[in-house]
């Protein structure tokens, strides 16, 4: 549970009792997210996702109808979606960069809501994402990142290799051929 309610993953099933000790329970009806009331006759499976609200009540055999009780839940069955954008001076077509490489992690959750971005750089343990990345050390390198929403879907990680290279090459000549007179 968070702030804005519980959160499921996957399907929810309700299941209402009732008891009287009069007369005895006659039936439950429930209405599902303001639609038509019906009469529960067992297991409620809901699939949908996002915020639902239940409400049901009982009546007995002598005709009391109890107070109408509501139950709010909501569903998320879908992670969320998270993309890297790296910046620096890249050489046109590759994943290769002649300077340091920032990095910034976004994600999107349009039913329970980003809870957390996370990420591994060069395969060292999953951190969580707070602000933008900096690359500085030379050589390859690979970003493993992934977002956990609200509701506790987890996305599939993905990848993003690159190269940091800043260091100018080095040359050198020698002379060959016969040597002439005076040096």
């Amino acid at each position: 549970e968070n702030g804005n309610g519980v959160w499921f993953v996957g399907s929810v099933n309700v299941n209402i009792t009732s008891t009287d000790q009069g007369s005895g329970v006659q039936k439950v009806i429930y209405c599902l997210d303001g639609g038509t009331w019906v009469e529960y006759v067992g297991n409620i499976s809901i699939d949908a996702q996002g915020n639902h609200t239940l409400e049901y009540m009982a009546n007995d055999l002598a005709g009391n109808v109890e107070t109408i009780k509501t139950l709010s839940f909501k569903i998320d069955n879908t992670p969320p979606i998270t993309t890297a954008t790296l910046t620096g001076n890249k050489v046109p077509d590759r994943g290769l960069y002649n300077s340091s490489v920032s990095i910034v992690l976004s994600s999107q959750d349009d039913i329970s809501g980003v809870g957390t971005i996370q990420y591994s750089l060069d395969e060292a343990a999953w951190a969580t994402y707070h602000d933008n990345i900096i690359v500085t050390s030379e050589g390859n390198h690979s970003l493993m990142f992934r977002s956990i929403d609200l509701a506790g879907n987890i996305e599939q990680q993905s990848i993003v290799n690159f190269t940091v290279d800043k260091t100018a090459p080095t040359s050198g000549a020698t002379l060959t051929g016969g040597e002439g007179t005076n040096g």
